[in-house]
């Protein structure tokens, strides 16, 4: 147990001087965070939103003009900025660092609505707040000034930066010597219990020596006095197994034949059993197979009813659109005729109106023949010769026309027509 636990102590003494020796502590310095302002300026350059929102803390405390500004508002911003003005580019002219999380920024920032417009060119510092996981958490303009296309104000433009190293801190080697020592004393008090105990372990082992040798030597009579009576119970069994064995040789010779005579019992009970089965196979094979053909034959007789039922539908079917067909074809014919026939009827009137028109129109014509043949040979008749003017054509003449009436005037013909003058009016007019 003591020597497990000097070795512990050797192993954590020389550990000690090896940590003192090679391990070389690192100054403990925080990140510059000139690089990130780096990374920022060109991720505006690309115009890569997501990587810029990226460079935030979220709300922006100080954004230019604004205060406590969110992402959506701020990518709004930056989205607005750049479809007004299509181009922008950084040229960093330096990086001041004010505090541990505090830097400002000197730029000659290039600008112009599209790439073929004229570049406008502006200085402007601008401080960055940075929070300790190096996100940005706030943005001031601190001066913003025309100047010209050719102002640079250092021609060493500041585009990479890495963090700051680290310095390691000089090895503390007074502590090697002590450790050392320690590491000696250890061993050497190792070194001491371990003779001692050793002496210690070299007379008790003498004294185990002799206890040793003294039962190794009983060891062997006994087992020798094992051998012998192991010889005699062995011849024994020997002879007694030669017994047994013959006996079993007989009684396995009657039991092989009864054996032998349960197994014909057996294989012939099973043949029966095995014949059994088979017949019970066929039968079920030949009652399913017969199934299976009735099975069919239904299956058969229904396709059959259902094509005879197709087949009759379908001649009722086409019996029906026959029938209807035929039926159309004696409507339309009917109506055919009856057009035929009001056709027929419209002309036979037509042809009537036409001769009736034609009958009025020679009427017309012979009665106008008459009237002129009247006007032209009609006399001047008294009074009191002929009192039939009296009595008829005063209900018809109103005013008798003098000669100097205008010739646009109505003539007495135009009111004694054919359908208006007396029958004795008409006899008198032809007789004369």
């Amino acid at each position: 147990m003591n020597n497990i636990l000097h070795n512990i102590i050797s192993l954590f003494l020389i550990s000690c001087i090896l940590i003192v020796l090679f391990y070389e502590a690192p100054v403990e310095n925080k990140i510059d965070f000139k690089k990130e302002i780096v990374d920022f300026t060109n991720a505006e350059d690309s115009r890569d939103i997501d990587k810029v929102l990226s460079f935030y803390e979220f709300p922006v405390l100080d954004y230019w003009k604004y205060k406590e500004i969110s992402k959506i508002d701020l990518k709004e911003l930056y989205l607005s900025y750049w479809k007004r003005y299509e181009y922008s580019e950084n040229e960093i002219q330096k990086i001041d660092k004010i505090s541990d999380d505090e830097y400002v920024l000197t730029t000659k920032y290039i600008y112009s609505k599209n790439i073929r417009n004229l570049n406008r060119y502006r200085l402007s510092e601008t401080k960055f707040r940075f929070n300790e996981l190096g996100k940005i958490t706030s943005i001031i303009n601190l001066s913003l000034q025309k100047i010209d296309h050719e102002y640079i104000l250092n021609h060493n433009l500041i585009r990479d930066f890495s963090y700051v190293e680290d310095i390691p801190q000089k090895k503390n080697l007074g502590l090697v010597p002590l450790f050392t020592v320690l590491l000696l004393i250890n061993l050497s008090i190792q070194a001491i219990s371990s003779f001692n105990k050793r002496k210690k372990d070299s007379k008790v082992t003498n004294v185990f020596k002799d206890e040793i040798e003294l039962n190794r030597l009983i060891k062997i009579e006994e087992t020798e006095k094992l051998k012998e009576r192991t010889k005699s119970d062995t011849t024994i069994n020997l002879e007694k197994e030669k017994i047994e064995a013959d006996k079993k040789q007989k009684t396995s010779k009657s039991s092989s034949i009864k054996q032998s005579q349960e197994k014909l019992k057996k294989q012939r009970e099973l043949n029966k059993v095995i014949q059994q089965v088979e017949e019970a196979d066929k039968r079920l094979k030949e009652k399913a197979k017969r199934e299976h053909f009735i099975r069919l034959e239904k299956e058969k007789i229904e396709k059959e009813k259902k094509e005879a039922a197709r087949i009759k539908r379908n001649k009722l079917a086409r019996e029906k659109r026959r029938l209807e067909q035929e039926q159309k074809e004696k409507e339309a014919a009917k109506i055919k005729r009856q057009e035929a026939r009001i056709q027929r009827e419209k002309l036979v009137i037509k042809e009537r109106e036409d001769k009736e028109r034609k009958k009025r129109e020679k009427e017309e014509l012979e009665l106008r023949q008459q009237q002129e043949l009247t006007t032209s040979n009609i006399e001047i008749v008294d009074e009191s010769e002929d009192p039939f003017f009296d009595d008829n054509l005063s209900q018809y003449i109103t005013e008798i026309p003098d000669d100097d009436i205008d010739e646009t005037e109505s003539d007495i013909g135009d009111f004694l027509t054919d359908k208006y003058m007396p029958q004795n009016l008409k006899n008198k007019l032809k007789k004369k």
